[in-house]
């Protein structure tokens, strides 16, 4: 990751007009106007049922957003599907100069396209079903980012947004359109359009563990809040091990 960052850095410098002596990756990584790992801007629209942390019309943007292919992941029953393609975005600089660290902080949006190339993503998930829900509470969010939607048998593309460490919208409906895959170093830049429930792990844990409770919700589909983002995403494209890794350490 250093060796790809600093690249980015030596190109901004001469491109900015830098002396040699100006270079400190992580201020040129931080600095917004620069915008090194590029960034993830999401508004919000048509809220639907009770409280939630966003209403309508809410911009958030994530200005440091870095992505990369990751390895082949496995479904439960051990078939092997190609690589994919890990998308995490910050308010704050997400990663440093050292490729040991990444720096994580609510909210995060991360986004898990199962390709490798331009296309159109489809987000599906079936949130008419229990086990769907089962299945949110016994996965940690950040797993659920850095290895997808992995549920009967099937390996999905996923988009959240950790709301905070209780918290969380997971997209069911909706596309993430890639129209550009750069290569390394690059940028990954797209559209979304994704409508998400919000969902808390109080309520999952609730559901799961009180089946008169669980028995009077009748459709889980609109028991939650939901809320649709739509929005533009222009990710640099660097190794993020350093991301993954933090975010698999923080799973709880």
């Amino acid at each position: 990751m250093k060796k790809s960052l600093l690249a980015i850095a030596a190109a901004a410098v001469f491109a900015f007009g830098f002396t040699a002596c100006d270079m400190n990756i992580d201020d040129l990584l931080n600095d917004p106007e620069l915008n090194l790992t590029g960034s993830i801007t999401l508004t919000t629209a048509n809220p639907v049922n009770g409280t939630q942390a966003y209403g309508a019309n809410d911009t958030i943007r994530f200005k440091s957003a870095a992505c990369n292919i990751t390895e082949a992941v496995s479904d439960s029953m051990g078939t092997y599907v190609e690589a994919g393609t890990v998308m995490v975005g910050t308010y704050d600089n997400l990663l440093t100069s050292n490729n040991s660290q990444a720096n994580l902080s609510f909210p995060l949006v991360g986004i898990n396209l199962r390709g490798t190339s331009a296309q159109n993503y489809v987000v599906d998930c079936p949130v008419n079903d229990f086990g769907f829900f089962q299945y949110l509470h016994d996965t940690d969010v950040n797993l659920l980012i850095t290895r997808g939607i992995q549920y009967a048998n099937v390996i999905g593309s996923l988009f959240a947004v950790a709301v905070d460490s209780n918290s969380y919208y997971i997209g069911y409906n909706g596309n993430i359109n890639i129209t550009n895959f750069g290569v390394e170093g690059d940028v990954v830049e797209g559209t979304v359009n994704v409508t998400a429930l919000y969902v808390t792990k109080d309520e999952l844990e609730h559901i799961a563990n009180d089946s008169t409770y669980r028995a009077s919700i009748g459709n889980f589909a609109t028991h939650f809040p939901s809320i649709t983002f739509n929005g533009n995403i222009a990710s640099r494209r660097v190794p993020i091990e350093a991301v993954i890794d933090a975010l698999e350490d923080n799973a709880k």
